[in-house]
Protein backbone atom coordinates (compact mmCIF):
# COMPACT_ATOMS: atom_id res chain seq x y z
CA UNK A 1 0.00 0.00 0.00
CA UNK A 2 1.22 3.45 -0.85
CA UNK A 3 -0.41 6.24 1.18
CA UNK A 4 -0.95 9.50 -0.69
CA UNK A 5 -2.35 12.70 0.82
CA UNK A 6 -5.36 14.20 -0.99
CA UNK A 7 -6.14 17.38 0.84
CA UNK A 8 -6.06 17.51 4.62
CA UNK A 9 -8.79 15.02 5.53
CA UNK A 10 -8.90 12.19 3.00
CA UNK A 11 -6.17 9.69 2.34
CA UNK A 12 -5.67 7.34 -0.57
CA UNK A 13 -4.15 3.88 -0.64
CA UNK A 14 -2.74 2.59 -3.91
CA UNK A 15 -2.61 -1.17 -4.46
CA UNK A 16 -0.51 -2.00 -7.50
CA UNK A 17 -0.73 -5.82 -7.51
CA UNK A 18 -4.25 -6.60 -6.33
CA UNK A 19 -4.12 -10.03 -7.98
CA UNK A 20 -1.80 -11.04 -5.13
CA UNK A 21 -4.61 -10.48 -2.57
CA UNK A 22 -6.75 -13.44 -1.48
CA UNK A 23 -10.40 -13.55 -0.46
CA UNK A 24 -9.56 -12.77 3.16
CA UNK A 25 -7.72 -9.58 2.14
CA UNK A 26 -10.59 -8.51 -0.11
CA UNK A 27 -13.07 -9.15 2.72
CA UNK A 28 -10.99 -6.94 5.00
CA UNK A 29 -10.84 -4.19 2.35
CA UNK A 30 -14.59 -4.44 1.73
CA UNK A 31 -15.28 -4.07 5.45
CA UNK A 32 -12.77 -1.24 5.85
CA UNK A 33 -14.46 0.72 3.05
CA UNK A 34 -17.66 0.81 5.13
CA UNK A 35 -15.97 3.05 7.71
CA UNK A 36 -16.66 6.78 7.72
CA UNK A 37 -12.88 7.32 7.82
CA UNK A 38 -12.17 4.95 4.93
CA UNK A 39 -9.41 6.02 2.55
CA UNK A 40 -9.81 6.24 -1.19
CA UNK A 41 -8.45 2.95 -2.53
CA UNK A 42 -6.84 2.89 -5.97
CA UNK A 43 -6.24 -0.46 -7.67
CA UNK A 44 -3.82 -0.48 -10.61
CA UNK A 45 -4.19 -3.51 -12.85
CA UNK A 46 -3.75 -4.69 -16.40
CA UNK A 47 -5.28 -8.13 -15.90
CA UNK A 48 -8.38 -9.45 -17.61
CA UNK A 49 -10.49 -12.32 -16.27
CA UNK A 50 -8.43 -14.36 -13.85
CA UNK A 51 -9.00 -16.40 -10.73
CA UNK A 52 -9.08 -14.83 -7.30
CA UNK A 53 -5.96 -16.00 -5.49
CA UNK A 54 -6.47 -19.22 -3.55
CA UNK A 55 -9.79 -20.03 -5.26
CA UNK A 56 -11.15 -21.32 -8.55
CA UNK A 57 -13.44 -18.29 -8.88
CA UNK A 58 -12.93 -16.36 -12.12
CA UNK A 59 -13.54 -12.63 -11.90
CA UNK A 60 -12.54 -9.53 -13.86
CA UNK A 61 -9.09 -8.33 -12.72
CA UNK A 62 -9.06 -11.07 -10.03
CA UNK A 63 -11.25 -8.88 -7.79
CA UNK A 64 -14.38 -10.37 -6.14
CA UNK A 65 -17.58 -9.19 -7.84
CA UNK A 66 -19.09 -7.72 -4.66
CA UNK A 67 -16.08 -5.39 -4.37
CA UNK A 68 -15.86 -4.84 -8.12
CA UNK A 69 -19.45 -3.51 -8.11
CA UNK A 70 -18.37 -0.71 -5.75
CA UNK A 71 -15.45 0.47 -7.90
CA UNK A 72 -15.18 3.07 -10.62
CA UNK A 73 -12.94 1.91 -13.44
CA UNK A 74 -10.82 4.53 -15.19
CA UNK A 75 -9.02 3.19 -18.25
CA UNK A 76 -5.99 5.45 -18.02
CA UNK A 77 -4.41 4.63 -21.37
CA UNK A 78 -7.40 5.92 -23.32
CA UNK A 79 -7.77 9.24 -21.53
CA UNK A 80 -5.66 12.35 -21.43
CA UNK A 81 -4.71 13.52 -17.95
CA UNK A 82 -7.11 16.47 -18.21
CA UNK A 83 -9.95 14.01 -18.93
CA UNK A 84 -9.05 11.94 -15.87
CA UNK A 85 -9.17 15.11 -13.79
CA UNK A 86 -12.68 15.81 -15.10
CA UNK A 87 -13.79 12.22 -14.39
CA UNK A 88 -12.51 12.49 -10.81
CA UNK A 89 -14.24 15.85 -10.34
CA UNK A 90 -17.60 14.54 -11.62
CA UNK A 91 -17.33 11.38 -9.54
CA UNK A 92 -16.44 13.34 -6.40
CA UNK A 93 -19.49 15.56 -6.90
CA UNK A 94 -21.70 12.50 -7.40
CA UNK A 95 -20.37 10.94 -4.19
CA UNK A 96 -20.65 14.18 -2.21
CA UNK A 97 -16.88 14.36 -1.62
CA UNK A 98 -15.09 17.70 -1.57
CA UNK A 99 -11.78 17.66 -3.42
CA UNK A 100 -9.78 20.87 -3.52
CA UNK A 101 -8.23 22.15 -6.74
CA UNK A 102 -4.71 21.35 -5.53
CA UNK A 103 -5.63 17.67 -5.16
CA UNK A 104 -7.21 17.68 -8.63
CA UNK A 105 -3.94 19.01 -10.06
CA UNK A 106 -1.95 16.00 -8.75
CA UNK A 107 -2.58 13.80 -11.82
CA UNK A 108 -1.54 16.71 -14.07
CA UNK A 109 1.66 17.42 -12.16
CA UNK A 110 3.05 13.90 -12.40
CA UNK A 111 3.51 13.87 -8.60
CA UNK A 112 0.18 12.22 -7.85
CA UNK A 113 -1.06 8.67 -7.85
CA UNK A 114 -1.95 8.59 -11.55
CA UNK A 115 1.03 8.41 -13.87
CA UNK A 116 1.03 7.64 -17.57
CA UNK A 117 3.15 4.67 -18.56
Amino acid sequence: LSPVCLGSLRRAASINAEYMLDLECFSFLNRALESALAPIVIFATNRGNCSIRGTDILSPHGIPRDLLDRLIIIRTYHYKLEEIQMILKVRAEAEGITINEKALQLPLSGKGVLRPR
